[in-house]
């Protein structure tokens, strides 16, 4: 139960310029709320639009009153200008809005804070408040929300160290990050201190529920039969996107050369002056149909391609859609310092393969028409496989939500539950093999279990599942269990879901148990299936150290002699290696090899069956706690 009834959490999201922080920030209100019943949400924004968006049952928002001479899209002279003019009324604004900050902790006594993108959200405004929150209310919770990127990390690194590293380390509980680890390191990209390390949560990408198909979608925008190709263009809030949509609509009537069908929606969002909104509606031909807002999520749902800015919410629901798209980032608002975000992402996702990269600075209809050329020509099945195997998931503001009902709970920090034994009842032991599927050694245990009758359980390594499909297929018609134990064996690593999309896809179902790394479970506390109750996370009683050992005997030692060894035991031992030398992924597991007939010969001596976890009944779990 939350330590209050009802608790309150508070989100603080910054938007002046356009309206991802505010359309991120309530896709996790929604899922908070609505899975955990006892939850009141209050979002504080200075976003000139959050009428634009619909607002879930015990949800609302607060809004900050902007500094007048900060208006989206004033020329940087006329803001000097008007500063000068109003004196001294920004320098007021701002004081208002610190003082708001302050009495809205104060009063509603938050259990949870969220603070999105800026840890002391804009100019700073909300340190004050966090602190005065964290004094007089110890118990609150003040999470720190992440994206997948910042911007230039020199540029971060300088900006922290003025004050924010400290706040990570004495203010802030959690840093959850929206985005993947095997994607943005964060601790090492931004040179997070290592005694916030522990601090560090990977939630995956945060969307909006998925949308429903829907079949009228097509007919309410389009005048042609909608049977040819549909192109969705959007540039997020819009204030700074009227360039991508004027070189868009000549890319597209370039395509039309190609594709006589072709279609499109246009949409210029709601910060997009009047002015050039009607110029793109005067530029559109019958087959582009331009609007001021949409739900651009359920259009892009409906397309065979879409040309986007790189702004985290746009590019998520993309990729979440396994869409193709054209990506053009903003150009950084200083060269050489700051404002690079979109273009780093936009340049990843071009690396992986994921998009074609045209950046707003170097927009020609050309080079967007080539974009869409290998948008519509991707195969969407082989695309989405490609972006999964990159470890991309999208399941963040469920698991978001889910450490918040754990938090609320007046849990400190989630823990897991690991399973190191059997039933003490029954005359069985588990044997169990890490870092496969490695031929020809996985073939040679495989001959050795075949030969003597018995089952196991392989926990495999996800970049050789796809290296060596044939010998977890072989693992798979043998009878044996699968566990997951990681795609690359990296400590702390949270790449668990990347292994299971490549065991899925090789044995057509999800693993029942996952193993740490060398038992390191800092990165399963970020995976949300280790929680669930169909997952069993395996620890181990019985080490062979066949990995240090070159000698059979030695490693037949570590196993019969072992004084852990009884009923239930699960023993550790390795038929691959996570090492990228060939030399290594041979010679390691050899010695094991040479012991592992004696190994099942000295266990049914001792009355001890061997058997895979899958015929074990699995008990004695306790609690590890990330610290």
């Amino acid at each position: 139960m939350p330590r209050r009834d009802p608790a309150t959490v508070v989100f603080y999201a910054q938007d002046s310029r356009g309206l991802g922080h505010i359309n991120r920030t309530l896709a996790v209100a929604q899922r908070m709320v609505a899975a955990n019943e006892h939850v009141n949400a209050v979002l504080v924004t200075d976003s000139r639009m959050p009428d634009v968006f619909s607002w879930p049952p015990r949800c609302d928002f607060l809004k900050l009153p902007r500094v007048p001479w900060k208006g989206v899209g004033q020329p940087a002279a006329l803001k000097r200008a008007t500063r000068e003019r109003l004196g001294s009324l920004g320098e007021r604004y701002g004081r208002l809005r610190r003082e708001m900050l302050i009495d809205v902790v104060r009063e509603l006594a938050p259990d949870l804070v969220v603070v999105d993108y800026s840890p002391f959200g804009a100019g700073r405004e909300f340190r004050d408040a966090l602190n005065v929150l964290k004094s007089e209310h110890p118990a609150s919770r003040l999470v720190y929300l992440m994206q997948d990127v910042q911007d230039d990390s020199d540029y971060v690194k300088e900006i922290w160290r003025k004050g924010v590293y400290a706040a990570f380390d004495a203010l802030f509980d959690d840093i959850v990050v929206c985005g993947a680890r095997q994607l943005w390191d964060v601790a090492d990209l931004y040179g997070l201190p290592r005694s916030v390390h522990g601090k560090l949560r990977y939630c995956g990408y945060i969307v909006r529920e998925p949308v429903e198909q829907n079949e009228g979608l097509r007919p309410r925008y389009f005048t042609a039969s909608g049977t040819g190709p549909l192109v969705v263009v959007t540039v997020g809030g819009g204030s700074v996107g009227y360039p991508l949509l004027d070189a868009t609509l000549a890319a597209l009537n370039e395509l039309r050369m190609e594709h006589p069908d072709l279609e499109s929606v246009l949409v210029t969002g709601p910060l997009m002056s009047d002015e050039q909104h009607r110029l793109i509606e005067q530029r559109a031909s019958a087959a582009d149909h331009v609007l001021r807002r949409a739900d651009n999520f359920q259009l892009m749902a409906e397309a065979d391609a879409a040309v986007i800015m790189a702004g985290y919410n746009s590019v998520a629901e993309a990729l979440a859609l396994s869409l193709p798209c054209v990506v053009s980032p903003q150009p950084p608002k200083d060269k050489e310092r700051y404002g690079k975000e979109q273009l780093l992402r936009a340049e990843r996702l071009a690396a992986l393969g994921l998009a074609q990269c045209v950046p707003m600075a170097k927009i020609t209809p050309n080079e967007i028409a080539a974009g869409l050329r290998w948008a519509l020509a991707c195969d969407r099945a082989a695309y989405g496989e490609r972006i999964r195997a990159h470890g991309f998931t999208f399941e963040g503001a469920l698991r978001l939500a889910q450490y918040a009902g754990a938090w609320l709970a007046g849990n400190d920090s989630l823990g897991l539950s690991i399973y190191r034994h059997g039933s003490r009842d029954e005359p069985k032991v588990a044997l169990t093999f890490d870092d496969g599927p490695n031929p020809p050694r996985t073939d040679e245990v495989l001959d050795i279990l075949a030969n003597a009758g018995v089952r196991a359980t392989f926990f495999l390594l996800g970049k050789w599942v796809i290296a060596h499909a044939d010998a977890v297929e072989r693992i798979v018609r043998a009878g044996h269990g699968i566990g997951n134990h990681s795609f690359t064996h990296r400590r702390g690593r949270c790449d668990f879901d990347q292994a299971e999309t490549a065991i899925a896809g090789i044995t057509g179902r999800e693993s029942r148990f996952v193993r740490a790394p060398e038992f390191d479970y800092a990165g399963l506390v970020q995976w949300v299936p280790a929680y669930e109750s169909g997952m069993r996370v395996i620890g181990a009683e019985v080490d062979s150290r066949d990995y240090a050992s070159r000698s059979a005997e030695t490693i037949l030692a570590n196993v019969l002699d072992n004084r852990d060894l009884q009923p239930g035991s699960i023993i550790v031992l390795h038929d691959g290696s996570e090492s990228d030398s060939p030399r290594e992924r041979l010679s390691r597991p050899r010695p094991m090899i040479e012991a592992l007939p004696r190994i099942i010969d000295g266990l049914r001596a001792r009355g001890l069956e061997p058997e895979g976890l899958n015929e074990m009944t699995l008990m004695g779990a306790h609690t590890w706690v990330a610290t």
